[in-house]
């Protein structure tokens, strides 16, 4: 079976893929990881800086020892690298939204394959330790340091249509 995908992904599946990426380790070694996308993170990040922030700046009004002074500092400077982080998240979405490129999925009874003109990257079922599903993409995670072949959950249908066929539906596993 093969899909032609011929454009680009919302920015939601390229912010799941993000946080894919940046935690390909820890996915590779626990199939019950959530998946979930790095801005929801990186928002996580600001508010619990904000919010301690906030916290000792009250402490520091009310009781100005060196000490308060000195742990506002930090969550001052944390707080604008929590600013930093998300303008980095939100600018990576973009750009791998604008450098889309045309991509081939195939799955056949030995192996799934993507092929474009970045990359191309085939996986025999014996590779591959298990299927991630996300709320935007699917994931066919390797078991051993070998690339991750990801695609929008657009093809869910047509995946899972093809696992059924080739009896690989146990490797499914939903990483909501």
């Amino acid at each position: 079976m093969k899909i032609e995908i011929e454009e680009k992904g919302s920015n939601n599946y390229y912010d799941e893929f993000l946080y894919i990426i940046n935690n390909y380790k820890k996915i590779q070694n626990n199939k019950n990881i959530k998946i979930k996308k790095l801005s929801s993170i990186s928002y996580l990040y600001l508010i619990i800086s904000l919010i301690i922030l906030i916290i000792y700046s009250i402490l520091y009004i009310s009781d100005k020892t060196k000490m308060n002074l000195i742990i506002m500092i930090i969550f001052i400077i944390l707080t604008i690298f929590s600013i930093f982080y998300i303008y980095l998240v939100k600018k990576n979405i973009k750009t791998l939204s604008n450098n889309f490129v045309p991509t081939k999925i195939e799955i056949s009874s030995n192996y799934v394959k993507i092929d474009n003109a970045k990359k191309n990257i085939s996986l025999n079922w014996d590779e591959i330790k298990y299927i991630l599903i996300g709320s935007y993409t699917i994931s066919f995670i390797p078991n051993n340091n070998k690339e991750f072949i990801t695609t929008r959950i657009d093809y869910k249908d047509k995946i899972t249509a093809a696992l059924k066929k080739y009896d690989k539906e146990h490797l499914l596993k939903k990483g909501k």
